[in-house]
């Protein structure tokens, strides 16, 4: 999996707008190279803090998320491109995206 291209959907959706609050993360890497991400504080290990804006976290108070509809196929086309292209199922792309 390409790890620039999971870093690209968090930030497009995570961080698409700029009156947002921001958002403590937590980014190490292990022994083996992989490149991790936590709310949580992780323990036993060098680790960078990412402070993220987090558009959620000022609408979660006034969004209705039972009355909001899903718009299921405006990105249609770009999430069966980029599933193919990097071997994912469609269906992951839609949960980081939702």
């Amino acid at each position: 999996m390409n790890r620039h291209f999971i870093i690209l959907i968090f930030s497009c959706f995570v961080c698409h707008t700029l009156f947002a609050k921001s958002l403590k993360v937590y980014k190490h890497v292990d022994n083996k190279g992989v490149t991790h991400y936590s709310s949580k504080k992780p323990k036993g290990v060098n680790f960078k803090i990412l402070n993220i804006r987090c558009p959620e976290c000022v609408w979660k108070n006034t969004v209705n998320w039972h009355t909001t509809p899903l718009i299921l196929d405006k990105y249609e086309l770009d999430i069966q491109k980029y599933a193919r292209r990097f071997n994912l199922k469609p269906s992951l792309i839609k949960a980081i995206i939702h």
